[in-house]
This record gives structure tokens, sequence and C-alpha cells, in this order.
């Protein structure tokens, strides 16, 4: 069996510092849209892999998140939520988290390998 892997991600956009009221708002009801329908919304990019393997995934409940920017000392408190699958290679667990990083509109997204128990962040 393969390990397969957890990635934490939030439903929340990340701010803007210079947004505009409507972009604010825009972004606020698309958070609002994303946190209730976070279901579909992961789902799509998974089943859009086109995996030729068969693999199950389970989707977290809604829990208060804590994200620490240390470049400007910034402690940012928002919903998050995990995303686990099971009997994957690493490198599936990376790609659905790359997916649900852009379907989400996040900056960043953890993901830890159960192969080594080792946390990483992804990037955009």
């Amino acid at each position: 069996m393969k390990p397969g892997g957890k990635i934490l991600l939030s439903p929340d956009l990340t701010p803007r510092s210079k947004a505009t009221i409507p972009r604010q708002l825009r972004a606020w009801i698309k958070t609002l849209w994303q946190r209730h329908k976070r279901v579909p919304v992961v789902n799509r990019p998974i089943q859009g892999l086109g995996a030729t393997i068969d693999f199950g995934w389970t989707i977290g409940p809604l829990g208060h998140g804590v994200y620490y920017r240390p470049s400007n000392q910034s402690l940012y408190l928002e919903r998050s939520f995990t995303v686990e699958i099971f009997d994957v290679d690493p490198d599936l667990v990376e790609q659905v988290a790359r997916g649900l990083r852009q379907a989400f509109s996040q900056e960043a997204v953890a993901v830890i390998d159960y192969g080594t128990n080792i946390p990483t962040m992804l990037h955009s």
C-alpha cells in the first residue's frame, strides 16, 4: 500500500492590501461561496487529474487555522480544512495540492507526505 498524504488549505481568499472596495467585496463573496461549497470545489480538480489508478480521499471539517509570515511578522487567523488522500504516491498528493491551491486561489498550501511525515509548503 502506498502512503498517501494530507493537504491543509484555507477556503478564504488571501487578502490584498491595496484591493479596491469592489475587489474586496468580490473576494468576500467568493470566500463565503468556497467555504460553503468546498466539497465540490475539492472534488473537481481531483477528478480532473486523469489519474489511472483507484484512490480515495476525505475532506475534513472547517477549523480555525493560523498562518505566520516572518517577513512582516504577521499572524493570519483564518478557517482551514484538510484533504487526506489514501493509497497514492507522494507525487500524486503534490499534484492534487497544486490543483487545490489554484482552485481555492491560495498563495500556498501545506502538504504532509505520510511516507516521511515531513510537512512542506507548496507556493505559487
